[in-house]
């Protein structure tokens, strides 16, 4: 089963943390400051709390329902929080009595005792600033000061202030502030306070329900002497209220419903009328829609339609052209065509057009207007009637009304008489309670204190809040956490290419080596160390490492019998020779001695032929060698090696690739980088005559053989040029590459050339050589420049792709030992039991 693919590369993401690795151990350590400082800063605040029990029933028992004021904690919380957290409350009962200072109850914010200090600062500050733009600046007097103290400890103390309730029945007065003792003295206050507070509310509940009581009592006795009255006042106003003016009003509804039958019938028989007429009226639309065109034609006459009276104006318009013209006058003609759709508008507004225009044709027949007439005058007649039957409904229903409302003056009497019974009951339970109530407020008043009492004290020695252990681990993750998140940003931000699958995904293009950053310092003191064996001396001098430049190293050249492998001993003598080349001989001669220069650079090949950037490099030249000549379309003998911009290791790159090339071939390493010529320093040639002299001025160069590699011919680029597009464009420069393609001396040329992405130099040169080898700084140069610097190359043939200064592991870190003891030719520790394993 695959592994499931994450959405971001961890081998990246691990090169961007080990680069901004000093950020994390930063983050980290200031984190740590930070959160000891923090933890020691912090003000202890100490919480104490009173729990009071407060009973929730009345002594009246049931006599107290539907009181208004009620003692039950619930409903007293809100008012009792108004009470305690109010100004008056807080100076007279706290500020006064435990003459408390601003030091009692102060918390700085956040609850740093440094915080004062930075505000104190800040105001500074805003004051200076204020006085170099010449703004105002207020001065507070002590007064004002002491007024502005005065109003902070009250402000406070409020919000330090908590009140709870539990169950009901159970309430809580906590306080919390930097001094324990004035903690204690303000919840032991505010429980006093508390206490006297609930004890006047059970107090003015008694009273209120004796009140509420006698409310009751007096209203029920009112209520019952209005139905006394109301009961004597109905008996006279019914008095004439007789039999006859029943039936009298029996009569007028029954001749309203004989009215009502009458008006139906007639309206019945409007709409049997119009119904015959609405068929007579649809069989006459049915035969002037089936009539000839002639006879809708005369309809549109007689309604004078717009079409029929535009088809007139046409009809006139031709007979007076034909008058003139024949038919076969182009003009006749259009007006025809025009006359023939005119009449077929005509017939399809009667057959299909829309109805209003239909309607309006049809309405000039007599007997369809005579039909289309009586229908209209039955409508009318039938809205009349239909408005007196609803006036007819409205009136019965009245006169019914006024009939069952009769019966309803005798149901009353016998209404009102129970009424009265019910409030009579009801005045007299009233009376008792009231009694009843009187008796038990004395109760109340003598056992209130009893109901509301202390059941726990909590006054803690410890301070409260997070522990400064658990505070301070969260502080110090705090700084990592953010090296984190900087990481993941710059990951995601970083555009560049990453890995070469970003090689294949961006530019479709294989990527034929990746060349490690390799330890400079520690391959530096290797060399040293082998030097030492051979009984040289190194050069005390500093070095340099430029970016993309790891695999040179500034030291003495070392003896060339130690530094070769044992089988290219007979390689190590180079001896002056001749080579034809651009028809001329040129003279193949050693490189200079250490004595006349002050370095020599070492190359990677030459100094640790064992090391993975070693290895990448065989690999590199094998790709170039065999791996991608078969997909070539001809022979592979001349590289360009070039990248899309400085720095990015390209010069190196083609050392290293013609130093490997060289050890079973003759190769030529040219640099034709005449803006900013590099090879001559990195084998510590003299800048003397070169490439640009030849072709500028008929000079014949030197081809030189580095130390170490007597296959290895060097041509520098001469003396620098500012505008060399021109020469490596011209005529001589071409016939320079065919004579390097057509030599049988040397197998192959590597030519050193310029950034792409700025300079036309490698796009000139590119369409001339078999093939291109590209570099790129991995984790430093952008696609998108990438991207711009390839499509300036005309030719097609990019053999592929060198990854430079890769910091990625090609495998983990548990392996690395594994390698090192393989290439050392000892044991691997997983392999010291039993067979060797190669």
């Amino acid at each position: 089963m695959a592994a499931k693919q994450l959405p971001i590369d961890l081998r990246v993401l691990r090169v961007i943390a080990d680069r901004h690795k000093w950020m994390l151990v930063i983050l980290t350590f200031l984190s740590f400051a930070l959160s000891a400082f923090i933890t020691r800063s912090m003000v202890n605040q100490y919480s104490s709390s009173i729990t009071l029990f407060v009973d929730p029933e009345s002594v009246l028992g049931d006599i107290a329902k539907g009181v208004a004021v009620s003692t039950n904690i619930k409903d007293q919380i809100t008012p009792l929080q108004h009470f305690v957290q109010s100004d008056d409350f807080v100076e007279l009962h706290v500020i006064q009595e435990l003459n408390m200072r601003l030091s009692d109850v102060f918390v700085p914010p956040l609850g740093l005792t440094f915080m004062p200090a930075v505000l104190k600062v800040a105001d500074s500050a805003k004051g200076m600033i204020k006085q170099i733009f010449g703004l105002e600046i207020y001065t507070l007097s002590p007064e004002q000061k002491q007024y502005l103290e005065q109003r902070e400890i009250i402000a406070t103390i409020k919000k330090s202030i908590k009140l709870s309730e539990s169950r009901g029945t159970l309430l809580t007065i906590s306080y919390t502030g930097p001094n324990q003792i004035a903690g204690q003295k303000i919840v032991e206050i505010v429980a006093n306070q508390c206490k006297e507070f609930l004890l006047r509310a059970k107090n003015n509940e008694t009273k209120e329900a004796s009140r509420y009581i006698e409310r009751q009592y007096n209203e029920a006795t009112e209520k019952l002497e209005n139905l006394e009255q109301e009961l004597m006042k109905m008996r006279v106003d019914l008095f004439d209220k007789t039999p006859e003016a029943k039936i009298a009003m029996l009569q007028q509804r029954q001749n309203a419903l004989d009215s009502l039958r009458l008006h139906e019938q007639q309206l019945e028989d409007l709409q049997m009328n119009r119904k015959d007429l609405s068929v007579k009226l649809d069989e006459r639309r049915s035969i002037l829609l089936s009539s000839d065109p002639k006879t809708r034609e005369k309809l549109a006459e007689l309604a004078r339609t717009q079409e029929y009276q535009l088809l007139a104006a046409k009809r006139t318009q031709l007979a007076a052209l034909l008058t003139v013209y024949t038919e076969e006058w182009p003009e006749v003609k259009k007006l025809r065509e025009e006359i023939q759709t005119l009449e077929e508008t005509i017939a399809s507004n009667v057959a299909e057009g829309d109805d209003l225009a239909r309607e309006r044709i049809l309405l000039a027949d007599p007997v369809y207007n005579e039909y289309f007439s009586q229908i209209k005058q039955l409508e009318n007649q039938e809205a009349g009637i239909i408005a007196k039957i609803k006036t007819i409904n409205d009136n019965i229903a009245i006169y019914e009304t006024k009939i069952k409302e009769m019966p309803e003056f005798e149901k009353s009497f016998g209404t009102i008489e129970r009424q009265i019974n019910l409030y009579a009951k009801l005045q007299a339970e009233l009376a008792s309670k009231r009694e009843t109530a009187r008796a038990t407020t004395q109760l109340e008043q003598s056992r209130g204190e009893n109901r509301i009492r202390t059941v726990n004290r909590s006054f803690p020695t410890k301070p409260i809040g997070i522990s400064p252990i658990i505070l301070m681990a969260g502080l110090c993750l705090f700084g990592p956490g953010i090296g984190v998140g900087l990481i993941f940003l710059f990951y995601y931000l970083n555009t560049s290419v990453k890995s070469p699958e970003d090689v294949h995904v961006e530019y479709n293009l294989p990527v034929i080596a990746v060349i490690p950053k390799t330890n400079f310092k520690r391959e530096l003191k290797r060399h040293r160390r082998l030097l030492k064996r051979a009984g040289q001396t190194i050069s005390r001098k500093r070095f340099r490492l430029k970016p993309g430049k790891q695999a040179v190293t500034e030291l003495e050249p070392p003896p060339l019998p130690q530094l070769l492998p044992a089988e290219d001993q007979s390689l190590q003598e180079i001896e002056h020779s001749e080579v034809e080349l651009f028809d001329r001989i040129m003279k193949r001669i050693p490189s200079p001695h250490i004595s006349k220069l002050d370095v020599l650079p070492i190359v990677t090949m030459l100094t640790n032929p064992e090391s993975h950037a070693a290895e990448e490099y065989r690999r590199l030249c094998f790709n170039v060698e065999w791996g991608i000549k078969e997909t070539l379309s001809g022979p592979c003998k001349t590289i360009l090696v070039t990248s899309a911009l400085p720095q990015e290791g390209k010069t190196i790159t083609a050392i290293n690739l013609a130093s490997t090339l060289a050890r079973n071939h003759q190769v030529l390493l040219v640099d034709v980088n005449f803006r900013n010529p590099e090879i001559h320093r990195a084998f510590g040639i003299p800048q003397e005559s070169g490439l640009s002299d030849m072709l500028e001025h008929n000079i014949t160069p030197h081809l030189f053989a580095p130390p170490g590699s007597p296959n290895l011919s060097l041509l520098p680029a001469g003396i620098a040029l500012s505008h060399p597009a021109d020469l490596l464009s011209s005529k001589l420069m071409h016939q320079f590459i065919d004579s390097v393609k057509s030599s049988p001396y040397f197998e192959y040329a590597i030519f050193d050339a310029p950034p792409t992405s700025q300079l036309p130099d490698a796009s000139i040169l590119a369409s001339q050589v078999d093939g291109i080898v590209w570099v790129i700084l991995e984790l430093s140069t952008s696609k998108e420049l990438v991207r711009l610097a390839l499509s300036r190359i005309t030719n097609p043939e990019i053999l592929g792709v060198v990854l430079n200064y890769s910091e990625q592991r090609t495998f983990p870190r548990k392996y690395e030992r594994i390698w090192k003891d393989y290439h050392r030719g000892s044991p691997s520790p997983r392999n010291s039991r039993g067979s060797r394993r190669n």
